[in-house]
């Protein structure tokens, strides 16, 4: 019932909050105490969070309709049907979703400019373009195809079948391989932010799914190499594992060390070392952990780096280009621990 009213009121919000004389309007009573309202709930009027709002309301139907006059400013007249978007969802969603993120670019870039024009716009497309990721799937970027001793069911032999056609004619002899290619993880590091302004308790929370997903019995290879670092201002530990047993006795013993301030390049300085020493040969990636304050490098570095972040509502933490940036939601951990 409230959903198109949500729509509607988080649309004519962001246009209300742009500085431009062509949507400069003055603003009822109604229209005003409703925004006033919606701030104390929540500090960017979202359409989820607008809905949330308006059902705890409880409006009455004379209060709905008021609001729906005042908001609805459009008759969606030339909006496809209900039965013209089940036939083409993916195209129309996959290029709304482009133009979103191209308008939060070209505001990201000129923020600075902009930032007084631009209004509660940048709040909301960062939010619509905000994605969730399964961490499972998202450690897989991280593996590597390789050839693993084992039989492999869905390839055969040729030498014996071409063995078999040169001395029996029609009859070729089917041996199944005795090694496959398979994709798992075998270098890479993971880095955690062990600074004062960094939860304990959400680094432990995130290295137990690490483990539990990395435990799993088809994410490592027989033989791996990993490191954890924990570092603040300077590397604090490093720890190599090249075993489960040997991530197991880390998880049952994990202490914490640090609690100074934040700055990210000793930890590159320190992998780049482990580079040039020949510890690692090929190194898929670097995983940090982190609330995203502190020092970033200034150039890239020769391997991909993943910052990950949890999501607690606030504004996107700007990290450089080159780096991949992850938010996960605390809900994965509960639910690790529920489960």
């Amino acid at each position: 019932m409230f959903w198109d009213l949500a729509c509607n009121i988080a649309v004519e919000s962001v246009i209300d909050s742009l500085s431009h004389p062509c949507v400069r309007k003055a603003s009822s009573w109604l229209r005003k105490e409703t925004y006033r309202q919606l701030k104390q709930k929540t500090d960017v009027l979202s359409a989820q969070k607008i809905y949330h709002c308006l059902t705890a309301w409880g409006l009455s139907e004379t209060g709905r309709q008021k609001m729906e006059e005042e908001f609805a400013t459009d008759s969606h007249l030339y909006w496809p049907k209900p039965d013209e978007q089940r036939r083409q969802p993916n195209e129309t969603q996959n290029n709304w979703q482009q133009i979103s993120e191209q308008m939060e670019l070209d505001l990201d870039t000129f923020a600075q400019e902009e930032d007084e024009t631009s209004g509660d716009l940048m709040d909301e497309l960062r939010i619509a373009n905000k994605k969730r990721y399964d961490y499972r799937e998202f450690l897989r970027k991280f593996s590597v195809w390789k050839e693993e001793i084992g039989v492999d069911d869905d390839s055969f032999d040729y030498t014996f079948y071409t063995y078999g056609l040169s001395m029996y004619g029609n009859m070729p002899l089917i041996e199944p391989q005795e090694t496959k290619e398979v994709k798992k993880i075998e270098e890479f590091v993971i880095v955690v932010d062990t600074s004062m302004s960094c939860s304990g308790e959400l680094v432990r929370k995130f290295l137990e799914e690490t483990y539990d997903v990395l435990s799993e019995n088809e994410s490592f290879f027989r033989k791996v190499h990993i490191r954890i670092l924990q570092c603040d201002e300077k590397v604090r530990e490093d720890v190599r594992i090249t075993k489960r047993k040997d991530w197991k006795e880390y998880m049952e013993h994990l202490k914490f060390y640090g609690g100074g301030g934040t700055d990210f390049r000793p930890s590159f300085a320190y992998i780049d070392s482990l580079i040039e020493k020949g510890e690692f040969t090929n190194l898929r990636g670097v995983i940090y952990f982190t609330d995203g304050y502190g020092t970033y490098p200034s150039q890239m570095p020769a391997y991909d780096t993943a910052f990950v972040f949890i999501d607690d509502g606030r504004r996107d933490i700007r990290t450089p280009a080159w780096a991949i940036r992850l938010i996960l939601d605390e809900a994965i951990f509960t639910e690790s621990e529920e489960a």
